[in-house]
């Protein structure tokens, strides 16, 4: 990928307001701050618990980031 495109998908990550917030960044506590965006680490939500049947092996991306699987519910 090439560097422009890897820093336009991170630009609209952090632009995103689903994703990013403002924040204040003081290094040592310096006062002023600067002004930041930074993506805030949320636990997953909670659901309903439903029960699925796995079926095959799962598969991994080539990049071995993600992992698909084929699933039927219960």
């Amino acid at each position: 990928m090439p560097a422009a495109l890897f820093t336009a998908a991170i630009d609209a990550l952090f632009a995103d307001r689903h994703l990013a917030l403002d924040a204040i960044y003081r290094a040592g506590g310096a006062d002023p701050g600067v002004l930041v965006r930074v993506i805030v680490r949320r636990p997953d939500r909670v659901g309903e618990s439903t029960v699925y049947i796995i079926q095959g092996e799962p598969i991994r991306d080539a990049e071995r980031l993600v992992w698909t699987i084929e699933a039927r519910p219960a």
